[in-house]
């Protein structure tokens, strides 16, 4: 029978294993319903509202099969407790039809049940759970289906795709109580917008005071976007993957930091996965719930301190980031301010990073290959900002600068 029916499988505790011979718990199985847990919404806060204008969590049952089923007359309870099988069972005149649904209300309110509104005598829990479909039959009381949940987020649901199958379940941004299930995933425009792999004096992960790898996600949408149910993923040939927990979220135009430091259950603001980023080159991966790549990036070899990002914000192009912003909007080594002060002299201005020590060079022409240092001695930035005073020998020419940030 179906392999996906945990109550079609049993422990051998005299013969271990059988090769070449019929399993030693071979046994004459009842015919399984072809109904499954299709669908659950543990933490409905305001979507769906029941009966009695109360959003409360729910179960929905799909009939696959081609007969309606009797729940009561066939032995069917509903629980979310593997050691209370039989917790509640299903009142006398329900039934799941051919192809048909049936949504059960887990809110332990059975007195507001009526005869199009089924509520369970439990309540499902909100944040992670299980709901087993019970049958007892001959003596025998079978798991014929479950679902265990992990931290779906307020809003979202839980279950199978396709619909009636009992291999992949996953969580769905748009929930169909009574319909069939929705995969798509929200549409998010979220881009992993900055990374560092090589941090030695940057930042510091709050969790243990360490220079540890990290990258940043930015929401490039105009609307807020609930991460729970999508995975990141880092070094994809080793399927290093870590689920985003549930109520994760990040609004518009904003910024979640991720430590990549092979540890993920750190709590607080920032993200932690459970894998590194190597200096060498790697890759990143975000993929929303339904398997579908969100955004990637690969990249090369990485120089100390200095991250690599997008620039602006959520566009495609990739620049080094010698001034990372972990959490905040990227910047680049920028002019800050380029003014005359006389016939002969002007004042440059750009912003620095503290530590660094930077270059000037000029040269006459873009394609000359040769650009000449305008002092002997690099500049050493005690602040935010540097200016320096060029000289106009030729205050008829065109003249090109350019600003090198130096590596140790």
């Amino acid at each position: 029978r179906d392999n996906n029916r945990v109550g079609n499988w049993a422990v051998g505790t005299s013969v271990l294993y059988t090769p070449g011979a019929p399993n030693s718990v071979t046994a004459s199985l009842p015919a399984f319903d072809q109904i499954w847990i299709s669908e659950v919404m543990p933490s409905n806060t305001a979507s769906f509202q029941d009966n009695a204008g109360e959003y409360e969590p729910w179960a929905e049952l799909y009939n696959s099969g081609s007969n309606s089923v009797n729940l009561l007359a066939n032995g069917y309870y509903l629980t979310d407790s593997y050691t209370n099988l039989t917790k509640w069972a299903f009142p006398n005149g329900w039934s799941v039809t051919n192809n048909g649904r049936l949504l059960v209300w887990c809110d332990n309110e059975p007195g507001q049940t009526t005869p199009t509104n089924l509520h369970a005598g439990f309540m499902m829990n909100s944040a992670s759970g299980s709901v087993a479909l019970v049958r007892v039959s001959g003596g025998a009381t079978i798991v014929v289906d479950y679902v265990n949940y992990y931290l779906v987020g307020a809003g979202e649901s839980y279950g199978r795709y396709p619909d009636g199958t009992g291999a992949t379940l996953q969580v769905f941004h748009y929930p169909t109580p009574g319909a069939m299930n929705n995969s798509l995933s929200s549409g998010a425009n979220i881009r992993i917008n900055e990374w560092m792999a090589w941090n030695n004096t940057t930042t510091v992960d709050p969790a243990d005071g360490e220079s540890d790898d990290w990258f940043e996600l930015y929401n490039a949408g105009t609307g807020g976007v609930d991460l729970t149910g999508f995975q990141l993923a880092g070094n994809l040939m080793t399927n290093n993957v870590t689920k985003v927990p549930g109520g994760t979220t990040i609004p518009a135009h904003g910024f979640r930091l991720v430590w990549a430091n092979s540890r993920n259950t750190v709590s607080g603001p920032d993200l932690y996965v459970d894998f590194g980023l190597s200096k060498t080159g790697d890759t990143i991966a975000l993929y929303a719930p339904d398997g579908t790549v969100v955004d990637s990036v690969v990249f090369g070899a990485q120089l100390r301190d200095v991250g690599e990002g997008r620039w602006p914000d959520g566009y495609d192009t990739v620049y080094q980031m010698p001034l990372p912003t972990p959490g905040s909007s990227n910047r680049l080594l920028t002019i800050n301010d380029f003014a005359l002060t006389s016939a002969s002299n002007a004042v440059l201005s750009w912003n620095t990073q503290h530590g660094r020590q930077y270059r000037l060079y000029y040269t006459d022409s873009p394609t000359n290959s040769v650009w000449t240092k305008t002092t002997n001695d690099d500049f050493k930035p005690t602040g935010n900002t540097f200016s320096t005073n060029i000289s106009l020998s030729m205050p008829d020419a065109t003249r090109f600068y350019k600003i090198l940030q130096l590596v140790d």
